[in-house]
């Protein structure tokens, strides 16, 4: 459980991406990184918070592109599951949901040994938790409401086929996107310790993609520190505009001009300085024959 509650770790999470880290690349990346990706990346510092709604929403877009990658078909079906809702024990009726879910799941798995399922968690507006998901196993109605009430003492169950994957996934993921809003679900989701969403184990494809940039660890930078830190790196090296990048910072690429710019003043190229001479200066014993014309 959570170290503190959740007004004070809201008050927290309201500083989230107020600082920067600057990401250098790795030398150990492979050459198409080395040759096409920028040496220096800013980004914005994340707090990861469950009660930090931009945070939660990054997250939530991650775990989207992943379970796009998995094997969802139009074999699978879309599913909703509502238990009962007492009045003003809401937090007590997420346990007892979650509680539900998880024997009918195990159920489902002794009939269907091949189950898989992808859940999400929803609060409505009067109060009442449910669930949106989806399987891929083919149920009867009139079994799952048989079983829910079973399990659950709830009747009121949602079945339909999945016929364009993409967008199913579209669907479940709407009622994640929505709760990054929803400050009252937020803050039971925090109080309770629980996760937005539940999936079968293996479902999910794992992040391959290694980070090609490395950091030192706990170095953060307000915006005047940023544009020092910046200004010295490009003047202890020979780094040029296209090596910088970010995602984040407003007008990042006006930044890097100006401090270029500074730069240059800075260091201004001296015109007058002696260069050397590729040929033997003559001299003044030597004797040079005039030229008639």
């Amino acid at each position: 459980m959570h170290t503190k509650n959740y007004s004070e770790h809201l008050r927290e999470a309201q500083y989230c991406g107020l600082q920067w880290r600057i990401l250098k690349l790795s030398p150990l990346a492979d050459e198409f990184a080395q040759a096409t990706l920028p040496k220096i990346r800013v980004i914005r510092t994340r707090c990861n918070s469950k009660a930090c709604p931009s945070c939660q929403l990054l997250y939530y877009r991650k775990i989207r592109k992943r379970l796009r990658q998995a094997t969802i078909t139009d074999s699978w079906r879309m599913f909703t599951l509502t238990g009962i809702h007492h009045l003003h024990e809401e937090e007590e009726d997420l346990f007892r949901l979650e509680a539900n879910f998880r024997e009918l799941r195990k159920k489902l798995k002794r009939k269907y040994p091949e189950f898989q399922y992808f859940a999400v968690k929803e609060l409505s507006p009067d109060g009442n938790w449910h669930y949106h998901g989806l399987w891929n196993i083919y149920i009867e109605f009139n079994e799952l409401v048989k079983m829910w009430k079973e399990i659950s003492g709830a009747h009121r169950v949602w079945l339909s086929q999945v016929r364009k994957p993409l967008q199913a996934v579209r669907y479940i993921f709407k009622y994640c996107f929505k709760s990054v809003t929803n400050k009252r679900e937020l803050e039971q989701l925090y109080n309770t310790d629980k996760r937005k969403f539940s999936s079968s184990k293996g479902l999910l494809t794992k992040h391959s993609s290694k980070n090609p940039y490395t950091a030192e660890y706990g170095i953060q930078y307000d915006v005047e520190s940023l544009k020092t830190e910046l200004y010295t790196i490009i003047s202890s090296s020979d780094f040029t505009v296209d090596d910088f990048s970010s995602l984040d910072y407003p007008y990042f690429e006006d930044l890097i001009f100006n401090l270029f710019n500074k730069w240059a003043e800075e260091h201004p190229p001296d015109l007058f300085t002696e260069q050397p001479q590729d040929r033997a200066t003559p001299s003044s014993n030597s004797y040079t024959a005039p030229c008639y014309i």
